[in-house]
């Protein structure tokens, strides 16, 4: 056989198995929401006394928010009576 054949082969054989590899995980340049899930329960006027990184979204229920993901960007969630109940990348 001859080598071009076998680099031919070679590839065909390798190239199936890179679409195996698992998905990059957001890592420490993510939004690091861990971090603040000790917000979970406080009112939204938290807000007004702590600062936080940007890019953030305060998302009440109704909102309409984009669908792009940006996993620097903090998302707090809140319910009807203005309190975080999830805190996620997004």
């Amino acid at each position: 056989m001859r080598p071009v054949h076998l680099c031919l082969l070679a590839a065909s054989l390798a190239l199936p198995l890179a679409a195996c590899t698992p998905p990059t995980e957001v890592g420490a340049t993510g939004c690091d929401a861990d971090g603040y899930a000790a917000f979970i329960g406080e009112n939204e006027e938290i807000f007004t006394r702590s600062t936080f990184p940007a890019p953030m979204r305060i998302i009440r229920p109704g909102d309409v928010v984009t669908q792009d993901f940006n996993p620097d960007r903090l998302n707090f969630m809140l319910d009807e009576t203005g309190t975080i109940v999830d805190v996620n990348c997004g």
